[in-house]
């Protein structure tokens, strides 16, 4: 089965973030991708339910999300069909494809860029994963909250020799007790454009 649904929604993005950023809005698409286990009374197997929501206009504003469903969990093969399918309904309503695409996944992921390459080999591809469910809380000593949107390098978890991996932590949310915070975890997968680590906590924030 395999569903598209036009939508709308408002920009997840400041406008006046764009400047910092080195691509232009009328030329990128941002990109969100899901997958959700669920059971039917009427079959004994387990169904998942893949999906993807793409933005197809300069403001992110007007969507499509395409649904199908699977009996393997991320499905990676699936997530591929889907992800070109988008890019291919963003060809067909611009006439060219993005020249930019911006991708988060939830923690398990299906990395994207290689079928991006096999549409047009020109498509950068900056993706991320994001862990909602992180472990990580930011505490202060006092008794003073955390703002919301405090970010944390995560680079001093990695090995002292190898720290290359782009990871980070971001305050979402404060917990109940007004001092400790829930956090997103973020780590970067690919990120074609180069951009810094503040242009990439902007874009995530």
């Amino acid at each position: 089965m395999n569903t598209i649904i036009e939508s709308g929604q408002p920009n997840i993005i400041d406008p006046n973030y764009w400047i910092i950023f080195p691509f232009e809005p009328q030329s990128t698409m941002i990109v969100g991708t899901s997958f959700k286990r669920f059971n039917l009374d009427n079959i004994r197997e387990i169904i998942f339910s893949h999906s993807i929501v793409a933005s197809m206009d300069k403001d992110f504003c007007q969507n499509i999300c395409i649904q199908r469903f699977s009996t393997k969990p991320n499905d990676e093969q699936l997530f591929e069909e889907m992800f070109q399918n988008s890019l291919e309904e963003y060809q067909k309503e611009h006439g060219e494809y993005p020249k930019n695409v911006i991708i988060f996944h939830g923690k398990r992921y299906t990395d994207l860029k290689p079928a991006a390459k096999l549409i047009d080999e020109r498509i950068k591809v900056t993706s991320f994963s994001i862990d909602k469910s992180s472990p990580i809380r930011f505490i202060k000593n006092n008794d003073e909250k955390v703002p919301i949107g405090t970010s944390v390098d995560l680079k001093f978890q990695q090995p002292i020799l190898n720290r290359s991996t782009k990871e980070f932590a971001i305050c979402s949310e404060i917990c109940a007790d007004g001092n400790r915070c829930k956090t997103t975890k973020y780590t970067v997968i690919n990120d074609d454009s180069g951009m810094s680590d503040i242009q990439i906590k902007h874009l995530c924030y």
